[in-house]
């Protein structure tokens, strides 16, 4: 029977020498995990940055576009005027009809302009709403996963804690045991 608990000794401190080892891998994972937690959350603070700094972008934009409107809609007030204005000269000056080609090439232009200002907000916005909401996404997951693993090792880490707590009590009866066998 000494021979069982000095073989149960034995064991249990082999057992608890695995423990040990696993103890310190779970540390050395934990603090894994709060380095990659550190780079997420730069990540996402570049992103924040990134997202004002496109706010900013689309908020000068449409600020633009209201001159470039407000351009136009001059230009076309002024064309009319100039049209009502040269009807009788028109016939005997052709210098006159020249301006007013140049004048509608610039409208023209400005059209254009205009048109290629909208796909650029256009662009923004289904940037916006397509790719910055899929990396965010992609970031989020990432953190859920992070959370996770987290989650798990620390479960882990409680049921090693137990089981130091068993062996302790084991160790307390074998000691009590030699005791009353006067081994000790």
């Amino acid at each position: 029977e000494m021979a069982e608990v000095k073989e149960d000794v034995r064991v249990l401190k082999t057992e608890m020498a695995e423990v040990k080892e696993d103890i310190k891998v779970l540390k050395a994972d934990v603090g894994t995990l709060k380095t990659e937690m550190a780079e997420v959350k730069e990540d996402v603070r570049v992103l924040k940055t990134e997202m004002t700094e496109v706010k900013e972008d689309v908020g000068v934009l449409k600020a633009d576009m209201s001159g470039v409107k407000e351009d136009v809609r001059n230009l076309r007030s002024d064309v009319t005027l100039l049209n009502e204005k040269t009807d009788f000269l028109m016939k005997e000056n052709k210098s006159v009809r020249e301006e007013l080609t140049a004048i509608n090439l610039k409208l023209d232009k400005h059209d254009r302009d205009i048109r290629e200002l909208k796909d650029n907000i256009l662009y923004v916005r289904a940037f916006l709403e397509n790719d910055l909401r899929h990396d965010i996404n992609m970031i989020a997951e990432g953190h859920m996963s992070l959370v996770r693993q987290l989650n798990e090792q620390n479960e882990k880490f409680r049921t090693n804690e137990w089981t130091v707590v068993k062996i302790r009590g084991l160790e307390k009866d074998v000691k009590e045991l030699k005791e009353k066998a006067g081994i000790a």
